[in-house]
C-alpha cells in the first residue's frame, strides 16, 4: 500500500478539485470581463495584443460599445483597482480602450461620457511600465507598452488642460511618453512638456 501526498487540491464528494491562487482567480475574472466587452475571447485576444496596435489593425472585431457590460464593470472598479498589478495592467489595457472606442462603434453613447474608464484606469498603470512582463499565449511582453493606453492619457491631459490643471496634465503627458512603443515616434520631449501650459500648446503645431 503506498500513500501519496496530494498538494494545491481541495478533497470533494467527486474526487479532487484543484486549488486556484487569488491571483489566478482574478486573472479569470479578468478573462472574463474582457470576453464579455470585446464579444468573445478570440477578439479580446486580437483586440489588446500587439502593444495595442491589434486595436487599430483589427478594427472590424470591435462591436458596438458594450453599453450594458461597461456599467457592469464600472460598478466593480474598486474591486478591480485591489487586484494583483500583473492584473490591473491588464485591465488598464481594457479601460483604455473602452475611453478611446471607436467613435462609428459608439452608438448613441457619447464620447464625453467615456472619460470615467480613463481615470480609472490611471490606478491601473504599472508604477515602473520598464520593469513589467507579462506571459501571453505562446509568448512574452517585456515592459508595459501600449498606444491606447498612451492615447488615453493624452486624452486625459488634454481634459486637464481644458479644466486649468497644467501640472496634472504634464504627469499625465510623461505618462503618455512611458508607454507609447519604441516605435512610435512623438515630439513630447521633456522639454516641450515643461512648457505647456494651456490646450493651445499642446495642440499646436
Amino acid at each position: 500500500m503506498f500513500a501519496i501526498p496530494y498538494h494545491h487540491v481541495t478533497a470533494t464528494d467527486n474526487g479532487w478539485e484543484p486549488e486556484i491562487s487569488a491571483c489566478s482567480r482574478s486573472l479569470a475574472t479578468y478573462h472574463r470581463d474582457a470576453s464579455r466587452l470585446l464579444k468573445g475571447s478570440l477578439a479580446a485576444d486580437y483586440l489588446t495584443r500587439s502593444n495595442g496596435f491589434g486595436f487599430g489593425r483589427y478594427g472590424r472585431m470591435i462591436p458596438k460599445f458594450p453599453t450594458a457590460a461597461a456599467e457592469d464593470l464600472r460598478q466593480i472598479l474598486s474591486v478591480v483597482a485591489e487586484a494583483p498589478p500583473r492584473v490591473q495592467a491588464r485591465y488598464a489595457r481594457l479601460l483604455a480602450r473602452l475611453h478611446c472606442w471607436p467613435e462609428h462603434r459608439l452608438g448613441d453613447v457619447s464620447p464625453q461620457d467615456l472619460s470615467v474608464f480613463g481615470e480609472a484606469m490611471l490606478t491601473c498603470l504599472p508604477v515602473e511600465p520598464d520593469d513589467y512582463y507579462e506571459l501571453q499565449n505562446a509568448g512574452m511582453q517585456l515592459a508595459f507598452r501600449d498606444t491606447v493606453v498612451g492615447d488615453s492619457l493624452f486624452r486625459l491631459a488634454k481634459l486637464r488642460l481644458q479644466n486649468g490643471q497644467p501640472r496634472q496634465a504634464q504627469q499625465l503627458l510623461r505618462k503618455h511618453v512611458s508607454v507609447l512603443p519604441d516605435n512610435v515616434p512623438t515630439s513630447l520631449t521633456e522639454e516641450r512638456i515643461q512648457s505647456i501650459r494651456t490646450l493651445t500648446d499642446l495642440v499646436a503645431p
